[in-house]
């Protein structure tokens, strides 16, 4: 039995529910965007350092008198792809997880491929894309590794 009502006329109003800093507030959401920033920071340091060790070139990329990758790959495309991965892998079991993670290496791979046919990329005659499936492969379980990590 409650001792003391509200009255009716208190002019006290709740603040909204939903603000700009609750987003952050979530361990998961933090997760979700530190593994976004991890992605592109590892993905564009790798890029700088297999062309300045000359195993690959971008003959097409934005910024080219400044950056020797594309940096808006690198910046926004692998930040954008790791969400939608990292959301995939957690409505998944733990054996769709690991053959998951192996189709998009392998399908990485073929990518890769795909935009050396296109000119997009260029790799030296002694790279074999194995290098690549196995390179990605490392890449998504770093990536997923550093986001259970995150929420746990």
């Amino acid at each position: 039995m409650p001792i003391v009502k509200r009255s009716k006329n208190w002019s006290w109003q709740q603040p909204p529910k939903a603000t700009y800093s609750s987003f952050f507030r979530t361990k998961t959401k933090r997760a979700y965007i530190a593994s976004a920033l991890l992605s592109s920071w590892l993905g564009t340091y790798l890029d700088l350092y297999f062309t300045g060790k000359g195993w690959y070139t971008f003959p097409q990329r934005p910024l080219a008198a400044i950056f020797p990758i594309h940096i808006l790959f690198t910046t926004l495309g692998l930040s954008a792809f790791s969400l939608l991965f990292l959301f995939i892998m957690t409505k998944l079991q733990p054996w769709q997880r690991s053959l998951f993670v192996v189709a998009l290496s392998f399908w990485m791979a073929l990518l890769e491929a795909g935009a050396e046919a296109a000119g997009w990329l260029i790799h030296t005659s002694q790279w074999s894309h194995t290098y690549s499936f196995i390179g990605y492969w490392l890449f998504i379980n770093i990536v997923w590794r550093f986001f259970r990590w995150m929420c746990f």
